[in-house]
């Protein structure tokens, strides 16, 4: 299993971000099948399929206290890469959706934030593409429909899929 190639890593930096390493599994599988050379066509690189001017971006402020654009040579390290997509999954998760309450609606909207960015989450699910102006609104939804509205209608069908596939891939690495 390519998985478990990276296993130690993936659990240190789980550790680190205060995430859970199946879904630190499940992302690397849905972004890059385990592949440390993957490239998409936006450019994203590496297992975690990182965007240099975004997330990378807002990871190394985290990081190194000061943005940087990385390198795709630096993304394609895994280690690194996992490093960086471990810190944006926590900026998501604990900084810009801190204030969704509960946590299961609160990871729903990080998932589909890590594939379209969290002003199209929020404008999917109240309209606003503002997190501030959106918070109200989602607090008053139950995490079901939070999930729904965001597999059925982000505008996008690879995050409405990308969704689903990791909630179903973390379910499966949930035991390695």
């Amino acid at each position: 299993m390519k998985a478990k190639r990276y296993k130690s890593f993936i659990y240190d930096y789980a550790q680190n971000y205060n995430l859970p390493p199946s879904l630190i599994f499940a992302i690397i599988h849905a972004e890059s099948s385990f592949n440390p050379l993957a490239r998409s066509q936006i450019p994203a690189f590496g297992l975690m399929q990182i965007v240099p001017h975004s997330a990378g971006k807002d990871a190394t402020h985290m990081l190194f206290n000061k943005s940087r654009v990385l390198s795709p040579s630096y993304l394609y390290n895994p280690r690194k890469n996992v490093q960086v997509g471990a810190a944006y999954l926590h900026i998501l998760y604990y900084r810009y959706l801190r204030d969704i309450e509960n946590p299961k609606s609160r990871l729903y909207c990080a998932i589909a934030a890590y594939n379209a960015g969290t002003s199209s989450v929020m404008r999917t699910l109240t309209g606003q593409s503002s997190i501030s102006s959106s918070v109200n609104t989602i607090n008053r939804m139950q995490p079901n429909d939070v999930l729904r509205k965001l597999v059925r209608q982000m505008p996008s069908s690879e995050t409405r899929d990308y969704v689903n596939k990791v909630l179903s891939l973390q379910k499966s690495y949930g035991q390695l």
